[in-house]
């Protein structure tokens, strides 16, 4: 059903969710759809450990309905699930990422080089990459070249975040306001961290057709 819907692309399946747990901080999604019902672990238990991701639970058991409604899930699906409710629990996710998204030009991040969460204008953030060491941390640079690292957070965030940033390949953003160049797979955009300097990054097959849509839209 998920796949027939326009306002959903399903990025991950688990079966077990041990493996989506350990498998969480590297993974790139907004909303994750969560059975309550599950062996060895239920879905109640698991969104305890979402760290304020949105989501939506499925269950089969009307009687679990007060427990599921105290973890604060966008919608709750009872089965047997029909296309059409489904498809508004989706629309109802939607429109509050979009709405926080737009609401806002500052965001707190958690990052590496603080304790305390770090107030980032969002227009500022110029050039994203995910970090080497763990890829559910981005290293981000701001127009004034300052840098920080983010503490667990994806890709989709981000790019919901920020109106100008858009994404190059599988671990790059960058915000067309600093894109000078477009050549084949090549952008050219300013060396934040020398100078200026004109410097270089890939423009990959699968990132190319959104990317040219984006900039033809500005």
């Amino acid at each position: 059903m998920c796949s027939e819907l326009p306002l959903i692309s399903i990025t991950n399946n688990f079966k077990c969710p041990f493996k989506f747990l350990d498998a969480l901080p590297s993974l790139e999604l907004d909303v994750c759809i969560l059975a309550i019902e599950m062996p060895k672990m239920d879905g109640l238990t698991v969104s305890h450990f979402l760290n304020d991701m949105p989501f939506i639970f499925i269950t089969g058991k009307e009687n679990m309905l007060k427990d599921a409604l105290e973890a604060n899930p966008i919608d709750i699906l009872l089965k047997p699930i029909k296309k059409e409710r489904l498809h508004k629990a989706i629309e109802k996710a939607y429109a509050m990422l979009t709405l926080h998204s737009k609401s806002k030009e500052y965001e707190l991040f958690n990052v590496a080089e603080a304790k305390d969460k770090v107030n980032i204008f969002l227009n500022d953030i110029a050039f994203v990459r995910s970090n080497v060491k763990n890829p559910r941390n981005k290293d981000i640079s701001l127009r004034n070249g300052a840098r920080w690292t983010i503490m667990d957070c994806t890709f989709n965030q981000l790019l919901n975040l920020c109106s100008d940033l858009v994404q190059v390949n599988r671990t790059e953003l960058v915000s067309l306001k600093i894109v000078q160049f477009v050549r084949h797979d090549l952008i050219t955009i300013p060396d934040l961290m020398n100078n200026g300097k004109p410097c270089q990054v890939t423009l990959s097959d699968t990132c190319r057709k959104s990317f040219m849509d984006f900039l033809l839209s500005r």
